[in-house]
């Protein structure tokens, strides 16, 4: 079964080139920035989306939310994970891409704290 890349929806089309073009992600804290003003509440250098009930930063991108740690592997490695995106020290706002991985559901259950 393929992991949706949208909250609460199905696979985005979303490119990793329309991505670097309105976020910048750096990979070695995690955060993702506004590069363009696409909207009302959007203020280019700041961090970009916010917080949802489940703990996951969630960021709408051309009138789409999805949550930040996958936008974070298709910023970095230009395709949506197959699966789903695991933190691996169970932190889930660490979205450095060296605390991500892609890995079945039955692995990362494994690693529910």
């Amino acid at each position: 079964m393929k992991h949706s890349n949208i909250v609460g929806g199905s696979t985005a089309k979303l490119t990793a080139e329309r991505l670097r073009e309105v976020i910048a992600y750096d990979s070695a804290t995690g955060v993702l920035t506004w590069l363009k003003r696409t909207g009302p509440r959007v203020a280019v250098g700041c961090v970009a989306g916010s917080i949802n009930l489940r703990g996951y930063r969630e960021i709408s991108v051309d009138g789409i939310k999805y949550v930040a740690h996958r936008l974070a592997w298709l910023h970095t490695y230009g395709a949506w994970p197959i699966n789903q995106i695991d933190h691996i020290n169970g932190v889930r706002l660490d979205n450095r891409i060296s605390n991500l991985r892609d890995v079945t559901r039955s692995v990362n259950i494994q690693n529910l704290r």
